[in-house]
């Protein structure tokens, strides 16, 4: 069909216009953290191919059988540290390379201080015991008199000023543990919407570096911890990925004369002690579940420290806005020089479904995923916006080029075209149209208000079709047709059934006359189609 010239300034202006939006989402708003988290999400639960479970890391769960088993003896949760303390040291005579705690001890027991004192002997005894602090809402640091300078582990940059200002926090109640510095935070904070998807591993007060437990843990086994302060976990695949034991079936089997467990199980081990329990309340959404156990989002958090596989993304935005705006400007060109459909929809739909693809893949075959939903989100926008502007001007330039062409002499066809009442039939109707579009592009199709009569009954739809003869009129006879239809047919549609027949009418310099000569001229095909029901080349009498 053919445009306005201004019809480029229009689909230049809808570019300019996102892109400025574009930029906007880029280097502001970020509106579209929700959908560039669920693409993320979908990526991650998708995954082909997930890094192994360190095989040195190896979970002891107190899960619901402990619980029941150990509450005869000991009660409910929590258990004296007494039992926790003895199992340490069952641990220690295998030498294992560290013992993690995924259980906080906030506050001692006041009813058994034996007990307590057991377990800070016990802490005190092995330099390779780590325990976990809560680090509070910075709102509530005015109210607290603990300074960083107090704990051993904090480190103090120099780099940064610092007047030493207090920090609240809930630090383990065992001196031992405490003064050693082989505590670290293990705050787990979800995103916006609720899902754990990063790892907090230090965080800044004060030009203090406050460690998490897989940074302090790291640093005791002289490994190189990321400098990023928080970095997306790189999950090792379903929950239940790590070596796991149940407490009470190792320490039952650490009281026993003869142990029927291997005396080396632990040797050179991560231990975590920690609960999968559902009745602890320790589970939080993750990409990969609904209820994820915290010990295990830990151990995973240790894991990627010590080796340094966390997923890394873009830091700044400037390669997806790039990739963005060079998706929105590349398809501007093509409509604003014409392109035809059928190239612009390939071209396109390539390029969008390799950038899913891309961003996928780089997720299976590397720890960096390359997010790329927002230049997909952003190209999507324009071409609808452009694909819209497209139909709507060719309507609009098809009914005034018809309109005008009224008023001047010269040739035009008139063709009538039935598409039969077959379900299949609605695809050939797509593939005829959108042909005849393409090779005429002085071209208007009119739909025959027949519905619900009985010609729509007995020949299905039926279009005029109107060419203007403003390029290859040779191609518009019935017989161009029938072979169009022909080509259209050829596959798994049938173009049998469809009738066509076409003729040319030449206008004069009299609208009134114009009119009349085509309605005429249409009527004429259409009644000779209905009544014979076979194509056949219609010439008018003179």
């Amino acid at each position: 069909m053919l445009r306005p010239k201004n019809h480029a300034l229009a689909y230049y202006c809808v570019a300019l216009l996102l892109s400025l939006a574009t930029l906007a989402e880029f280097l502001h708003f970020n509106y579209l953290g929700k959908l560039e988290s669920g693409a993320y999400d979908l990526s991650l639960k998708h995954r082909l191919f997930y890094a192994p479970a360190d095989p040195d890391i190896v979970i002891v769960d107190i899960d619901e059988r402990s619980l029941a088993a150990m509450g005869e003896e000991y009660g409910r949760w929590p258990w004296p540290r007494a039992v926790l303390a003895e199992f340490v040291e069952g641990l220690q005579a295998q030498a294992p390379a560290a013992v993690v705690f995924d259980i906080l001890f906030s506050e001692p027991d006041i009813y058994n201080p034996e007990s307590d004192a057991y377990l800070n002997s016990v802490a005190e005894s092995y330099d390779n015991v780590f325990f976990p602090f809560i680090r509070l809402p910075a709102h509530n640091d005015a109210l607290s008199e603990l300074r960083p300078s107090m704990i051993p582990g904090f480190q103090r940059l120099d780099h940064l000023p610092s007047s030493d200002a207090p920090l609240a926090a809930i630090l383990p109640f065992l001196n031992a543990a405490v003064t050693a510095g082989r505590t670290g935070t293990n705050t787990i904070q979800p995103d916006d919407d609720g899902i754990v998807r990063s790892y907090e591993l230090y965080e800044i007060h004060d030009g203090w570096l406050i460690p998490s437990l897989p940074m302090s843990l790291a640093k005791q086994l002289n490994e190189a911890t990321p400098q990023a302060q928080s970095l997306l976990i790189n999950w090792r695949g379903d929950v239940g990925a790590y070596e796991s034991v149940s407490f009470v079936d190792v320490f039952e089997d650490f009281l026993q004369r003869e142990p029927s467990r291997p005396g080396d199980e632990f040797n050179d081990k991560i231990i975590i002690i920690g609960s999968t329990a559902p009745s602890l309340h320790d589970l939080k959404p993750t990409p990969i579940a609904r209820s994820h156990p915290g010990v295990e989002i830990l151990a995973t958090g240790i894991d990627n420290a010590i080796n340094r596989d966390f997923i890394r993304t873009f830091q700044a935005p400037w390669v997806p806005l790039a990739i963005a705006l060079l998706i929105i400007w590349i398809t501007a060109i093509a409509f604003a020089r014409q392109v035809p459909v059928a190239v612009i929809d390939g071209l396109y739909g390539a390029s969008q479904g390799g950038l899913l693809v891309l961003g996928f893949a780089s997720i299976n075959v590397s720890n960096f995923y390359l997010d790329l939903s927002a230049p997909v989100f952003f190209g999507l926008a324009y071409f609808a916006a452009a694909r819209g502007y497209q139909i709507y001007s060719t309507r609009s330039d098809s009914r005034r080029i018809w309109q005008k062409r009224f008023e001047s002499p010269g040739p035009v066809a008139i063709g009538v075209l039935h598409f039969p009442s077959r379900t299949d039939a609605k695809q050939l109707k797509r593939q005829t149209l959108a042909r005849i579009r393409k090779m005429f592009r002085s071209v208007y199709i009119e739909k025959v208000p027949v519905e619900n009569s009985g010609l729509k009954i007995t020949f299905g739809e039926t279009y005029f079709v109107f060419n203007l003869f403003e390029e290859r009129p040779e191609l518009f006879s019935t017989t161009g047709l029938k072979d169009l239809l022909q080509k259209t047919g050829s596959g798994s549609v049938s173009s049998e059934g469809l009738f066509v027949a076409s003729s040319v009418m030449h206008f004069e310099s009299d609208r009134a006359t114009n009119e009349q000569l085509w309605k005429s001229h249409a009527f004429t095909l259409l009644q000779s189609t209905t009544n014979t029901g076979i194509c056949r080349e219609y010439t008018p009498s003179n």
